[in-house]
């Protein structure tokens, strides 16, 4: 299957921020072995990190054309966008969300509301980058 997946705003930066959040292994080398990973079970996945809110819309308008499912992770904008939220309810391809952290734990109250979530696609939280992986497995049964 082939599957793109989108992240948001800062996620490129996992690895050096945050680090008792999110981990010290950077986001490319978990990006290469969930890839690794993936190509193993006969699945091709492109990564896109975008941080600007109308340039997500734009690429999950236009991933219909491309791929057959979507693995997205819009960070910080999951708490805040309705354009993004919109885009994923009109999509005609399979969704999975995807947070490293366990939203609904975190200590700001604000983390806890996830407007992109309320598009209606299953929301993978808590499992840092192995989220990933179940995620394919969802969209997949691999």
């Amino acid at each position: 299957m082939k599957i793109l997946v989108l992240e948001g705003p800062n996620l490129n930066m996992v690895g050096i921020r945050e680090i008792e959040t999110y981990g010290g292994i950077s986001s490319s080398d978990q990006k290469s072995s969930i890839d690794i990973w993936a190509k193993s079970k006969g699945n091709s996945l492109t990564f896109k990190n975008i941080s600007e809110e109308g340039s997500i819309v734009d690429c999950i308008n236009d991933s219909a054309g491309s791929f057959e499912a979507l693995i997205i992770n819009p960070g910080a904008l999951s708490h805040s966008s309705f354009s993004i939220r919109d885009a994923l309810k009109g999509l005609a391809i399979p969704v999975v969300e995807v947070h490293l952290s366990a939203v609904h734990s975190r200590n700001e109250s604000w983390r806890k509301q996830l407007i992109t979530a309320d598009a209606g696609q299953p929301v993978i939280s808590g499992f840092g980058f192995e989220g990933y992986k179940m995620a394919i497995r969802f969209l997949t049964d691999s």
